[in-house]
């Protein structure tokens, strides 16, 4: 796949004014953009992120998709007041190590940062964070937090997560908080131990096509299995809510379940950190209108009276991603503004 660039737009701005890289690194892809100030993109590229299994092959293509980003800027005449990273990695903090990282093993243990100055040969500061931390940013810059100086984003997709705003900054905590998917949701999921967390294996695009499976198994009935053949393991949390749009009982159950265990976590979130607004994102977060009415009916039964009422009059706001899959690229780019001087 060839990398993809947006139209340039008019740079009608002085050329002082400064700018922002976003890199947002994961697993199936990796992307670079130029953003203003005003979180308007100038251009970007992406890839695939390569399948080689070495950390120069992994690290070698975020850092040529940053100098390609570099150079355009550089003949636009554009000021470049830093890099932000949003890397599905645990980045200490003190040593820039990549301590952990499920997504992208073959980094775990580099340097990002340290890696990247010297493969760019430049100056500019280097802000690279889990990319729990920047969804949040991104939507709270020009996404669906808008102006918010508390906002909470979860991230419902081939993993589960959250990105949380405290005061208009990321928190993070010794590392990896926000880590959602680790919840335990009651004492009756106790019976085992999760490998990828207990809301995870329930409501990750797999947990849900999972689920779907196992009640077929069981002799559920689902125009699903007609729709892949009869080939089960084909079936996709993207086609469970497809076939539920179109009133398949089964489908309808499993995202009800669904929206009943993201409901309890919502709740239990807005009880702890009062937030102005909950973002849900992610690739099941973008067939949020299904499940929207039995998150907001949990919340109001279940979290703190005083929050459940605002939620209510709508004062604490529970609505779908905006950004969709660019929330980390802005707010990998957000970190820039927020963090890098001068």
């Amino acid at each position: 796949m060839r990398s993809r660039r947006a139209a340039p737009h008019n740079n009608t701005k002085p050329a002082s004014e400064s700018y922002a890289i976003g890199v947002d690194v994961g697993g199936t892809k990796i992307a670079s953009a130029l953003m203003s100030l005003k979180g308007k993109i100038v251009f970007r590229v992406e890839e695939p992120t390569t399948k080689k299994n070495t950390i120069g092959a992994v690290l070698s293509q975020i850092a040529k998709l940053i100098k390609k980003v570099i150079n355009q800027s550089r003949a636009s005449g554009l000021k470049i007041k830093g890099i932000g990273i949003a890397c599905a990695t645990l980045v200490e903090k003190y040593d820039d190590k990549i301590a952990w990282s499920s997504n992208i093993p073959q980094i775990q243990g580099s340097t990002l940062k340290n890696f990247l100055q010297k493969n760019l040969g430049t100056s500019l500061p280097i802000f690279a964070v889990h990319d729990h931390v920047t969804p949040v940013l991104g939507e709270q810059w020009v996404g669906a937090a808008r102006g918010a100086k508390n906002a909470i984003y979860i991230i419902l997709g081939t993993g589960v997560g959250s990105s949380i705003l405290i005061d208009e900054k990321p928190y993070d905590g010794v590392g990896l908080a926000g880590s959602i998917g680790w919840m335990l949701l009651g004492p009756n999921f106790m019976d085992k131990i999760y490998g990828e967390g207990c809301f995870e294996s329930l409501c990750s695009g797999t947990g849900i096509a999972k689920r779907t499976i196992e009640e077929i198994r069981k002799g559920s009935k689902t125009m699903l299995m007609d729709i892949v053949n009869n080939e089960i393991d084909a079936i996709t949390s993207k086609l469970v809510f497809e076939v539920a749009r179109n009133g398949d009982p089964l489908a309808l159950k499993i995202v009800q379940e669904t929206a009943t265990y993201v409901g309890i976590v919502v709740s239990n979130l807005i009880s702890t950190f009062a937030p102005e607004v909950v973002v849900i994102g992610g690739g099941v977060g973008q067939s949020a209108d299904l499940l929207m009415d039995r998150i907001k009916e949990i919340v109001g039964l279940y979290s703190q009276p005083y929050l459940a009422k605002k939620v209510k009059d709508k004062k604490i706001g529970i609505v779908p991603s905006s950004l969709g899959p660019d929330a980390s690229l802005y707010g990998a780019a957000k970190l820039v503004f927020i963090y890098a001087h001068g």
